[in-house]
């Protein structure tokens, strides 16, 4: 496959070298790099990812949590009707 035109100089022969050593042709190649990096990019969406500090204090609020105010119940109402939890 000429991939030259497609990419910018030096990443097509790269795509094409990889391809090579992995058997496969390059828009299998392509294919499957594409792939991966949506899956990475889907995972790394959901998690979360805290500083030291921030997991401290998370970890503070569930021990011993806050009691709930009006703001809170609201809130909780309104993310109960938006927030959809992925398994």
């Amino acid at each position: 496959m000429n991939t030259k035109s497609k990419f910018p100089a030096g990443l097509a022969e790269k795509i094409e070298y990889a391809a090579a050593l992995r058997g496969v042709a390059v828009a299998a190649f392509i294919h499957d790099a594409a792939a991966e990096r949506a899956d990475r990019v889907i995972e790394a969406d959901s998690r979360w990812q805290l500083t030291r500090d921030e997991a401290a204090n998370l970890a503070a609020l569930i021990a011993k949590p806050p009691k709930p105010n009006q703001t809170m119940l609201d809130a909780a109402k309104l993310a109960a009707r938006h927030v959809v939890i992925r398994s």
